[in-house]
């Protein structure tokens, strides 16, 4: 299994921006607010499944363990 890094930094009130090595995305930064998009975790939580990683053991997929690595979120209201 590979390790990645991922910095997370609130950009707005409603946005944050997720970096690892020279990749940044913009997200949501509140849970439940669909006019932002995807959270942090709703983003990493479809490309891990996308792979179909717990579909190949045939265990469900929200049985599925993720390795997120060193996850940070900066600013006031973590």
């Amino acid at each position: 299994m590979q390790t990645y890094a991922v910095a997370v930094r609130r950009n707005n009130a409603q946005h944050v921006v997720a970096t690892t090595r020279d990749f940044s995305l913009t997200l949501g930064a509140r849970r439940g607010d669909a006019t932002a998009g995807c959270n942090p975790v709703e983003m990493l939580l479809s490309a891990y499944h996308g792979h179909g990683h717990s579909a190949d053991r045939g265990a469900p997929r929200s049985a599925a363990p993720i390795g997120l690595g060193d996850l940070s979120m900066d600013g006031p209201d973590r």
